[in-house]
């Protein structure tokens, strides 16, 4: 008997962005420390890449449901991270406001149905 042939979803990736609320111990997620790349086919890749390393739970991000381990961090409050350190990225979290917009990339992914 022939096995039964699964449908596949492919998504190529994707960039969006979440407002989060500021908590007393940032906006609920933490992330890597900048790896230096050369690849520039990708958003966020010219000179560093930092990525969620975890959600925590309970937070503002992990509310949202949006932000995933594995994002790839482009922007916060509307500036490129790609050639920021990893202290001049937390300087922007770290910054008065009290919402937080955080544009990620989200990379390619197959899934079986």
């Amino acid at each position: 008997m022939p096995a039964k042939a699964s449908s596949i979803s492919l998504d190529h990736g994707h960039v969006f962005e979440v407002w989060l609320s500021k908590e007393p111990n940032g906006v609920g997620f933490s992330i890597t420390s900048g790896r230096e790349t050369t690849d520039s086919s990708k958003p966020g890749d010219k000179g560093y890449t930092y990525h969620v390393w975890k959600v925590a739970k309970g937070s503002s991000a992990h509310w949202k449901g949006r932000v995933r381990t594995g994002d790839r961090l482009v922007q916060i409050n509307g500036t490129d991270v790609s050639s920021l350190c990893y202290a001049e990225v937390m300087h922007l979290f770290a910054g008065p406001e009290r919402m937080v917009s955080v544009v990620l990339y989200r990379g390619p992914s197959i899934t079986l149905l």
